[in-house]
């Protein structure tokens, strides 16, 4: 479902959506959700494949929609369109003592890129909260119509 709601954004029909819709049995665990969330801040940070970060927001989209589907066609229409947000915080430059790089401080970034152990990344306090407006919005919606 996932690769034909990205080949179909523009052109699909509810009838289709909802035939699709209806194959998937299983939405993904709490476990494959934060997996893909780790992954895909991990492909942010790194830059490392651009079509991986690509198919993780396409799955984490794809999952919120088969989680809150309603034959209704404004709430599909905003389920087929979202976005995947991250926090400002990943964008963020570490502030460094000196105002131009020098050549330990380029070494010292790369090794930290380089650097391949996992670690536990979860969302920051900010994020729940614009998660949890974003969730709230999609439930007013509902009784909207």
């Amino acid at each position: 479902m996932v690769i034909w709601i990205a080949r179909n954004k523009y052109s699909y029909t509810n009838q289709e959506l909802i035939a699709k819709k209806t194959l998937v049995q299983n939405n993904l665990t709490p476990e494959a959700i934060t997996l893909l969330w780790d992954n895909l801040f991990y492909q942010v940070i790194t830059n490392k494949n651009f079509y991986v970060k690509e198919a993780i927001m396409q799955m984490l989209i794809a999952d919120n929609l088969i989680k809150n589907f309603v034959n209704d066609n404004t709430v599909i229409v905003n389920l087929v369109n979202a976005k995947v947000i991250l926090p400002k915080e990943l964008f963020v430059e570490k502030e460094e003592t000196t105002s131009l790089p020098t050549k330990n401080s380029s070494t010292k970034a790369i090794a930290e890129i380089k650097d391949d152990t996992p670690e536990i990344s979860l969302p920051s306090e900010t994020m729940q909260q614009f998660q949890a407006v974003s969730m709230a919005e999609l439930e007013i919606e509902k009784y909207r119509d």
